[in-house]
């Protein structure tokens, strides 16, 4: 209709350019055409199908690598597969000696003490030469990590003393200065430390100073990083007697010693535990029951105030206990033999006027350990490694075990065989963390010829902002599909949770409500088993 210019209104014919379009009735719209309509029929079955492919609830599904167990946290890895966070698996490569070629021929290489020097990023090493019944020579030299895992030890060494130096332990307290203390039996067993300051580019030096000059055997040194004091133990003939005291360069200032026994015992190992600020010194009671026992000591000057001795060796005689501290957790770690099983336990330091400990219950490392093989260390992140000999064959193994973030247990892992034969171990300071690449080292006298040095990798799967996927639905073995609830969705697999709070993943893959770091979110508890995932 047009409105004409005298006011009259007319029809209006339009050209004849109408275009009739196609209409369409696929279900798929697989023409994809950009002129054709689609038929209400076609519509509703291509939106039915697309609504349909959605899950109800946010879900993922993936490959597993390493075993999975419902309701935990989940990584993505590199490759697109999902691990368990904190899952650790061990691997290792293949020993590189640990003394050059020249000295590993006809050589007995033993008494090994190892250290990892963050300064330097070197492994400093403590052995004993020995080539002949009237020559034995202590020596300390340095290795260096590479890039393919082994470690180059340099072909040069600081010669100590020319006598046997045994009962060895040590300590590194920073700043490229590592401690030795042991027994020269050369120099009428006056019981000595060793200050060995690396100052980078093969340049070190050493210095000894004896701190007890009679009969003395079985040392065991530490150091209270809160107060800068070195702290040691030995065997005065059949009692222990402990001291403190300050460095200064490579001179000590020693406390006067304190009987920590009146009855015959040996000391095992002397560590530090930063969050109660105490010094824990384990032994073994040769008299009697021959049990294993930690004391908490504070410390005031260089003055020790002794706890009560507690049982750390499962009321069962013991050959020897050594301790380590895991700082992730606050947790000491014990490892001792009982007959011919190696144990660990896991214990909880009471700070103030009691000076105590409370030690869970123990887990069996291996039934067939011999009674002297076996070393340990932690690597601050909730993990400790347990380097041991088999009883029989001379082989040596590995396991890696998790301290628990609450309680005191501690989970390990299957054993992996570091070498099939030869193999000697003391329950010495032979294992270090390399805390710059995430390994441990493990030192091992190998037959009575040559020491070597395994470099073993305990593999773990962080968990971050990134890589962070969700929660697993199921339990799955390595290499299985597994279904994972992401960001959205609720997974009901938890236990303990509180109704109500925001939890946070972490490092060793548990639920807190406050974050670790990195601070990864989890999600909020609906109820004590249901998580909405954030």
């Amino acid at each position: 209709l047009r409105v004409d210019g005298d006011g009259t209104c007319s029809w209006q014919t339009p050209p004849d350019t109408n275009t009739q379009l196609t209409l369409h009735d696929e279900d798929n719209f697989a023409s994809n055409s950009a002129t054709a309509a689609a038929s209400q029929q076609s519509i509703k079955a291509y939106v039915d199908t697309q609504v349909g492919s959605i899950s109800a609830a946010p879900e993922i599904t993936s490959t597993s690598s390493g075993s999975i167990t419902a309701g935990k946290a989940l990584a993505i890895n590199s490759n697109g597969t999902f691990s368990e966070v904190e899952q650790i698996t061990i691997t290792h490569n293949p020993p590189s000696q640990t003394v050059a070629t020249t000295e590993s021929n006809g050589h007995w290489i033993y008494n090994q003490c190892l250290e990892y020097d963050s300064q330097n990023k070197e492994f400093p090493l403590f052995y004993n030469d020995y080539t002949n019944s009237s020559s034995v020579v202590a020596k300390i030299k340095t290795g260096k990590p590479q890039s393919d895992g082994t470690i180059a030890w340099d072909s040069g060494h600081f010669h100590l003393s020319n006598g046997e130096a045994n009962m060895v332990d040590s300590v590194y307290i920073g700043g490229g200065v590592t401690l030795f203390a042991y027994t020269d039996y050369g120099n009428n067993n006056y019981n000595k430390v060793a200050v060995f300051t690396n100052s980078g580019n093969n340049s070190f030096t050493a210095s000894e100073e004896s701190f007890n000059n009679g009969q003395a055997s079985f040392n065991t040194i530490g150091y209270h990083e809160g107060l800068s004091k070195v702290i040691g133990g030995f065997r005065d003939n059949s009692t222990i007697k402990v001291f403190a005291g300050s460095l200064s360069g490579t001179s000590f200032t020693w406390g006067s010693t304190q009987q920590l026994t009146t009855f015959n015992a040996k000391p095992m190992s002397t560590v530090y535990d930063p969050d109660t600020q105490r010094m824990l010194f384990t032994y073994v009671d040769l008299t009697g029951t021959t049990r294993g026992y930690v004391v908490v000591a504070s410390l005031s000057g260089n003055t020790f105030t002794f706890g009560s001795p507690v049982v750390c060796s499962n009321n069962a005689s013991s050959g020897n206990v050594r301790a380590v501290y895991d700082t992730h957790n606050n947790r000491v770690v014990f490892a001792y033999v009982v007959g011919s099983a190696l144990y660990a336990s896991v214990g909880t330091v009471t700070g103030g006027s009691t000076n105590s400990v409370t030690i869970g219950s123990p887990v069996t490392v291996d039934s067939s350990a011999a009674s002297w093989g076996f070393s340990m260390e932690s690597d601050g992140q909730g993990h400790v490694l347990i380097a041991y000999q088999s009883s029989s064959g001379g082989k040596c193994y590995a396991k890696t075990g998790t301290v628990a973030s609450s309680g005191n247990s501690i989970t390990l892992t299957s054993a992996k065989e570091l070498r099939s034969s030869d193999v000697q171990i003391s329950t010495r300071k032979e294992v270090a963390y390399n805390s710059d690449k995430n390994t441990f080292a493990v030192t091992m006298q190998i037959g009575t010829t040559k020491g070597e040095t395994a470099v073993v990798s305990s593999t773990t799967v962080s968990s971050t902002s990134t890589n962070f996927v969700g929660f697993a639905q199921s339990t799955v073995s390595s290499g299985a599909a597994i279904k994972a609830d992401v960001i959205g969705a609720t997974n009901n697999s938890q236990s303990s949770l509180t109704t109500g709070s925001k939890y946070f993943i972490q490092k060793n893959g548990s639920l807190a409500t406050t974050a670790d770091d990195p601070s990864v979110e989890a999600g909020i508890a609906l109820t004590s088993t249901s998580l909405l995932i954030k």
